[in-house]
């Protein structure tokens, strides 16, 4: 799927949803899909396409940076459309803030800490980092090592797609624009106030 055809569907997904599309998404660093101005605050956006495949498509080079930076701190929509058809129209959209995608990072956070069959994860190279430090060329080697662990960091994940029926299991249907500003709203002053709350427990240990 070229990069052309994704702009246009994102395009497509501000106009329907009254979004301003992020000019600057094609960059070396992260960069939200579009932002919108609600309550005098302007909020970010991911936005995603998908065909009815068994899963969606995320990040071509995923890192827990990322998720932690700026995936759990915007709002999310997934629009699903008609790749049989030459105009691909939408089949309907998903909403959610990125606090909500948690069962999704924690997959990703169980593929970057123990690998698959045939990719090491983060545990396996702690594992060779201790036993590299039982080494009388531990002084050597410690720099090519931090080398090699930032080197892994920053290649991050390939494409730990969303399972459609995960998706679904996160996220809210969307009917229409109204509707979707009721959602963010709502999950705004659901994380303020569970904000607030966290604040208070905090006080009360001390």
């Amino acid at each position: 799927m070229s990069k052309a055809q994704d702009d246009s569907r994102e395009k497509r997904q501000c106009d329907l949803f009254g979004l301003d599309p992020n000019p600057k998404t094609r960059s070396n660093t992260y960069q939200p899909d579009a932002f919108k101005e609600i309550d005098g605050q302007i909020e970010s956006f991911e936005l995603k396409t998908f065909a009815n495949k068994r899963q969606v498509a995320t990040s071509s080079r995923l890192r827990l940076s990322t998720i932690e930076k700026h995936y759990k701190e915007q709002h999310w929509l997934f629009t699903s459309y008609d790749s049989a058809n030459s105009t691909q129209p939408f089949l309907g959209t998903w909403y959610c803030h990125g606090k909500d995608l948690q069962p999704w990072y924690d997959r990703v956070y169980k593929r970057w800490n123990e690998g698959t069959a045939t990719h090491l994860g983060w545990d396996g190279v702690l594992e060779i980092e201790e036993e590299l430090k039982k080494s009388d060329r531990w002084i050597e080697l410690e720099p090519k090592v931090a080398k090699l662990k930032h080197t892994i960091n920053i290649a991050g994940i390939n494409n730990l797609g969303i399972p459609n029926k995960l998706l679904k299991e996160m996220t809210t249907k969307v009917d229409s624009r109204d509707h979707l500003m009721e959602l963010i709203r709502y999950n705004k002053e659901k994380n303020h106030d569970n904000q607030r709350s966290d604040g208070q427990d905090t006080c009360k240990t001390r």
